[in-house]
């Protein structure tokens, strides 16, 4: 055998190390292939986890099994990042249908959760806001049946769900005028109570009783004689006025034109009988149409509240008969005149009422 030279010997060196080296990239290449092998299925698992907990709603612990899916394999990325992105979804729905409802906004409310139903405590959420529709409907309904008060009530509990501020408001308007009819019932002021009570435009409370009651006050009230003097003067603000005459138990006056306001009244100041006389001067220089004005307005001072001035204008000729028309408490009617004086008569009927 021939001995080997010393290049032999580097050469057989070199073959070696070759050998070694290509052996331990097949060692690392089948052990990467190994780990790779390895991290699919473990991204498989964590991807079947978070599918199975995205069906279950439980989408917190969807997207850690998700995100983990992703840094263990891209291949399965795609997949994992759609049920991302409706996990997503999902969160954003239910902040946006807590935002809605913490606001008063519960159809919108409804509408997110309904499309996230399940999830969190969503259907808590849908169940509160049946119980307000269904007390909201209730409230609705008992001021439809006139309990007004027990209606602004149920509202005020709703706060600022759907019309319950205008339920409010118009029952507030109700109250205001009521509060109004009793304020002037205890001035007195019996007709412009019950216009009051009128404007409510339903029955609230007692307001039908009350109106009847202002009816019947106007209709019966009393007429003393330092008010009808006041009424009289304000009849035509301030322009004409009684001016003269005795105002005592026989009463004799006139006013700033030359009209005669005379009768008689008891101790307590309540008139029994009154007359309007116009002599002839004064009819000439009125005229027939601006007579029965100023005889309308002698009308009304017995009780201003009880109908308009035109009203009375309206009828004057009833007035003007033997027989005439009552006028609240007072039946008035034309008088016994002389020497071509018109007159016009008011007597107290303590029946007249209505």
């Amino acid at each position: 055998m021939k001995p080997k030279t010393k290049q032999d010997m580097k050469m057989e060196k070199r073959t070696v190390r070759g050998g070694a080296a290509l052996i331990l990239a097949l060692l690392f290449a089948l052990l990467a292939c190994s780990c790779s092998k390895t991290d699919s299925a473990a991204a498989q698992k964590a991807f079947d986890r978070g599918a199975a907990a995205y069906e279950a709603l439980d989408m917190e612990a969807a997207k850690q099994a998700f995100a983990e899916c992703c840094k263990l394999d891209g291949g399965l990325y795609a997949d994992a990042k759609q049920y991302l992105d409706a996990i997503g979804e999902y969160e954003r729905l239910y902040m946006q249908g807590v935002a809605a409802f913490g606001n008063g906004d519960h159809s919108t409310a409804a509408s997110c959760f309904l499309g996230i139903k399940g999830y969190l405590n969503s259907e808590e959420y849908l169940e509160r806001i049946d119980g307000i529709k269904a007390e909201y409907e209730s409230a609705v309904a008992l001021y439809e049946s006139g309990e007004y008060l027990r209606a602004r009530e149920a509202f005020m509990q709703l706060g600022d769900y759907q019309r319950c501020a205008a339920y409010i408001a118009n029952v507030d308007s109700m109250i205001g005028l009521y509060n109004e009819g009793v304020q002037l019932m205890n001035r007195r002021s019996f007709m412009n109570a019950a216009r009051a009570f009128r404007a409510i435009n339903t029955l609230f409370l007692n307001s039908d009783e009350l109106i009847a009651l202002c009816e019947n006050r106007q209709s019966s009230e009393t007429v003393k004689l330092g008010e009808y003097i006041y009424s009289y003067n304000a009849e035509y603000g301030g322009d004409i006025k009684i001016v003269s005459g005795n105002p005592g138990i026989l009463f004799d006056m006139k006013d700033s034109r030359g009209l005669i306001i005379c009768g008689a009244m008891d101790e307590s100041g309540i008139v029994r009988y009154i007359s309007f006389c116009a002599p002839p001067a004064l009819q000439s220089s009125l005229g027939e149409a601006e007579l029965s004005s100023a005889f309308a307005h002698c009308i009304r001072a017995l009780n201003p509240e009880l109908s308009e001035h035109s009203a009375i204008i309206e009828g004057i000729a009833d007035y003007f008969t033997e027989t005439g028309r009552l006028y609240g408490c007072m039946r008035v009617h034309a008088g016994a005149g002389a020497d071509g004086i018109r007159v016009l008569t008011a007597e107290y009927e303590p029946n007249a009422a209505n």
